[in-house]
């Protein structure tokens, strides 16, 4: 908590990027959403939030309708964040031989290679605090910001998934590294289960325990909550397949949120 930022490559330069653009990585183009923040000062590092769409959803509307989930509405977060969506539809071949559809790649790496490269690439070109890096998502989005959270813990700071499973979507093998992660579900929720939610809660609980005097990292499932190295929050309300309940008039999964990912 509270550490110095690391600044990236691209502290320094001036902001050459559009606020929409394409980039191509594993031989798929993405169309990408970049918001920047007001009066972006290219000598200082910023935290970078990554806003992953829903099946049905696009980047666009992450980054104009949903605000990034409504991230980017709050306190700060224009002034003090980079935001950024790219576009994950992608059409590849199911285990039967067959082409489908997906938000995010279900079935091979690509979009895994596509997030190392791409973040990458901004660092290069950008000004980012390498040390305050999340994504974000919901449903789909939420899925493929869960699997980036199995091997991506030396980039990512954290991740926030409202309504997450570990199923679906690829999951790369587990480097079993700790890393800071938020996860809601709606108690009615018939699509990412209560069930399955937890199953991916445990699965990080797992990674994030106390290091023993080797560094490595115990398991942290029949830990009090003061006791985890790396937080993890898990929310639960009465409701359905929604990252935005309301509780007596107001939303308050994403000031939630940003308190989480704002507190390092």
């Amino acid at each position: 908590m509270g550490n110095k930022a690391t600044p990236s490559k691209g502290c320094g330069k001036d902001n050459t990027l559009k606020d929409n653009f394409t980039f191509t990585s594993a031989g798929i183009e993405h169309e990408i959403y970049l918001t920047m923040p007001e009066n972006y000062d290219k000598n200082k590092p910023y935290r970078l939030v990554f806003g992953m769409h829903y099946m049905g959803g696009s980047a666009e509307a992450v980054a104009k309708r949903e605000a990034y989930y409504g991230l980017r509405n709050q306190k700060d977060a224009k002034e003090n964040t980079i935001f950024v969506a790219p576009h994950g539809y992608t059409t590849e071949l199911d285990r039967s031989g067959k082409e489908k559809e997906n938000p995010w790649r279900c079935y091979d790496d690509k979009d895994h290679v596509f997030f190392d490269e791409f973040l990458t690439y901004l660092n290069e070109n950008l000004c980012i605090d390498t040390s305050r890096v999340f994504s974000v998502g919901f449903s789909f989005g939420a899925m493929f910001s869960n699997a980036l959270a199995q091997d991506f813990q030396d980039r990512l700071r954290g991740v926030v998934v409202f309504s997450t499973m570990d199923q679906v979507i690829y999951m790369p093998k587990n480097k079993g590294l700790p890393i800071a992660w938020m996860g809601t579900v709606g108690m009615s929720d018939d699509l990412c289960t209560p069930k399955l939610g937890r199953s991916a809660r445990d699965r990080i609980l797992k990674n994030n325990g106390k290091p023993d005097a080797e560094g490595n990292f115990t398991d942290a499932r029949s830990e009090t909550a003061d006791e985890y190295t790396f937080p993890v929050k898990w929310c639960t309300f009465d409701g359905q397949h929604t990252y935005n309940p309301r509780e007596d008039g107001k939303v308050w999964t994403i000031e939630t949120a940003w308190e989480f990912i704002t507190q390092f």
